[in-house]
């Protein structure tokens, strides 16, 4: 289940960002669609990743409206960070870099507020009832 789409990031960054952080080798002005939907599915499962022994049913499913408005957010932020970071290990990184590990960082801190029952997504839990064969 896809959480988000390149206009997410777009929200994020800016249309312009993503599509120049998108395209590795300068050779064009348009966004590059198959980098965007690989910096996607990144974040997606690095999200996924860190809440599958959490409490919240993964896949996340809202329960209540807006229940996914974080999820979306944390996704967002690392599909993003993900395409700057090869623009930075290219040398072309700008003056942005530490701004954007410090919305990494805020994005991956956030989850962990969460995850420590700090806070509570609107999302679906796991159902008490085991997966797992029982010995009868």
């Amino acid at each position: 289940m896809a959480y988000i789409t390149q206009s997410d990031i777009e929200d994020v960054f800016g249309v312009t960002n993503v599509s120049v952080w998108s395209n590795l080798q300068n050779d064009s002005t348009s966004a590059d669609t198959s980098r965007i939907t690989t910096a996607i599915a990144y974040a997606e499962q690095e999200v996924n990743d860190r809440f599958r022994m959490s409490m919240y049913q993964v896949p996340f499913t809202e329960s209540e409206s807006g229940g996914l408005y974080p999820v979306k957010n944390w996704c967002a932020v690392l599909a993003g960070a993900w395409l700057f970071r090869s623009r930075l290990l290219r040398g072309q990184g700008g003056d942005g870099a530490a701004l954007i590990v410090g919305q990494r960082s805020a994005a991956l801190n956030e989850m962990d507020e969460y995850l420590s029952g700090a806070r509570q997504l609107g999302c679906a839990f796991k159902s008490d009832q085991s997966e797992a064969p029982m010995i009868v």
